[in-house]
């Protein structure tokens, strides 16, 4: 069985979780290390897509993305035809766009694909009045991993109708031309790329209401990563922290080509 997961994190907890059925061969893996709630994915299936999203990352993002190559979508394309793929994705808008983006390159090769929530299936065995909110499959432990590898066999294939409905609105939100993506409300939702500002700006003022005093860039990644509901990176933050200064809502102090430098609400 192939094992689809939109998660490096994930990939590394889940090999951990079944040594045994990955040795054997049993279970193939297949990962992303992108994060598809950021970043244009316009035509992304296609090779011009993959370049234009490369260059955008390359400019804006740091650290990790400096490093991306173009969207490697060859173990994917390699899934012979009639497998059974599990897809394990969670309530973000990250995981649901993976999720559209392998099926749409993959419709046309006649899988049985089993398709598991994790953001639903893990609180099914949790005690009452326990609720866990999983943004994303590398939040959970190699023991969460390896029962939903047990749960998702267990799940009936996606229809013909579901796979096709899935890989269309892949189509539709990768032509929407959006930097941003949210779930909300169980649905994907494009929005602007400075969306998030004010929201980061609420989090500087809570971290020090004293408009003069100055915090650690990353501290204030991490306050906003910390209250946000949404799976996006730290990276994400980071470029949108940097944009805030440049548009004077945020002053800074120390070189601001690392995340050694600090920042001061203005505002």
């Amino acid at each position: 069985m192939k094992v689809i997961l939109f998660s490096q994190a994930a990939a590394g907890t889940f090999k951990h979780a079944l040594k045994k059925e990955i040795s054997t061969g049993s279970v193939q893996l297949i990962s992303f290390s992108e994060i598809f709630s950021i970043g244009p994915i316009r035509k992304l299936h296609e090779e011009q897509g993959k370049k234009e999203r490369l260059l955008w990352l390359r400019e804006n993002l740091r650290n990790f993305f400096k490093e991306l190559e173009l969207l490697q979508t060859n173990q994917l394309e390699a899934i012979e035809n009639g497998s059974e793929a599990a897809i394990l994705t969670a309530d973000s808008a990250h995981d649901q766009t993976g999720l559209r983006f392998a099926l749409f390159l993959l419709k046309s090769k006649g899988c049985r694909f089993r398709v598991l929530n994790a953001s639903h299936e893990i609180n099914k065995s949790t005690p009452e009045g326990v609720r866990y909110e999983i943004r994303n499959t590398g939040e959970l432990s190699p023991e969460q991993h390896a029962l939903l590898f047990e749960k998702v066999q267990q799940v009936p294939p996606l229809k013909e109708e579901e796979i096709n409905r899935l890989a269309d609105e892949w189509l539709a939100i990768s032509e929407e031309g959006a930097l941003l993506r949210l779930w909300e409300n169980g649905r994907i939702v494009s929005v602007s790329e400075d969306y998030l500002d004010e929201f980061i700006l609420k989090r500087a003022k809570k971290v020090h209401r004293w408009r003069k005093k100055y915090m650690a860039a990353a501290r204030l990644i991490g306050e906003t990563i910390g209250h946000l509901d949404q799976y996006i990176g730290d990276d994400f933050i980071e470029y949108r922290i940097r944009k805030l200064v440049e548009k004077g809502e945020l002053a800074s102090r120390g070189r601001m080509d690392a995340f050694g430098y600090e920042v001061r609400r203005t505002i």
